[in-house]
């Protein structure tokens, strides 16, 4: 027993061991050439990125137990933090070309993912240096959802001075759906979401988003606005109760209704 305690005890420290190098970051392994082009370097940096998500991946498909598991889940999480230091190197030794514009990109669009101080820092870099760049469509796009400090004023910056429609369209798609989801908190922003949903469907009808135009979203976010934020009145349901009687949602104005909608999906 006492040898089959010790064997157990020796097997656990080996394992923590192995899984520690596991996550390491890659960095430490895969050196970057310096005299390559600013192109190769960071295709370089991509690489041994995508290099060390495979490892984890590998290594959490390999994990024996729950305790493995989680810290190779939460080393998978915040990976993109032991690199955002080099690309963000990478962007300020080559800031007038144009792969500052991706290793930014990749510095802001992997903020949501893996955290990382930089990403407010790369907006602004992105901003100052780079405002003619078509690629910032893109970056506007993402930045949706995003929670980074610095993305309302990127997004304004971009609307007011980017020369590309398309990047135009998209800063104010997404500078108008953040303004919305946060008039819960600051009503006065719905007021200024909906001024911008104007812009968007009388400037930027055309732009193509990935399901449909920036003149479809908008239309379907001034309609929600204007009829179904809180306190607006509904707006008309026609339909046919269970006695297939035609009824109006206006038939029980000034009654207390309850709408109950359902379905199979």
């Amino acid at each position: 027993t006492t040898c089959s305690l010790r064997n157990w005890h020796m097997l656990r420290h080996a394992t923590v061991f192995l899984l520690a190098l596991l996550i390491t970051p890659a960095i430490t392994a895969l050196a970057q050439d310096k005299d390559a082009s600013p192109e190769v370097q960071y295709q370089q940096l991509v690489n041994q990125f995508r290099t060390a998500q495979m490892e984890l991946s590998k290594a959490y498909r390999a994990a024996k137990t729950p305790a493995e598991q989680l810290a190779l889940r939460k080393k998978m999480s915040t990976i993109g933090v032991d690199y955002t230091p080099q690309f963000m190197a990478l962007a300020k030794a080559h800031l007038n070309d144009p792969v500052a514009v991706d290793a930014l990109s990749w510095i802001v669009t992997g903020a949501s993912r893996f955290g990382g101080k930089e990403a407010d820092e790369a907006l602004q870099l992105l901003a100052d240096h780079h405002i003619k760049n078509q690629k910032l469509a893109v970056i506007c796009e993402r930045l949706r959802n995003s929670s980074l400090r610095g993305a309302i004023g990127f997004l304004e910056t971009v609307l007011e001075k980017s020369p590309h429609h398309d990047a135009q369209g998209h800063a104010c798609y997404s500078l108008a759906y953040k303004l919305k989801r946060s008039a819960g908190n600051t009503p006065a922003n719905l007021a200024k979401a909906e001024t911008l949903f104007d812009r968007l469907a009388t400037d930027f009808a055309d732009v193509k988003t990935r399901t449909s135009t920036l003149g479809t979203v908008a239309t379907s976010e001034l309609f929600e606005i204007r009829n179904l934020s809180i306190g607006k009145p509904a707006p008309e349901i026609l339909g046919h109760d269970i006695d297939g009687v035609e009824f109006k949602l206006s038939d029980y104005r000034g009654q207390v209704v309850v709408l109950d909608f359902w379905g199979h999906w």
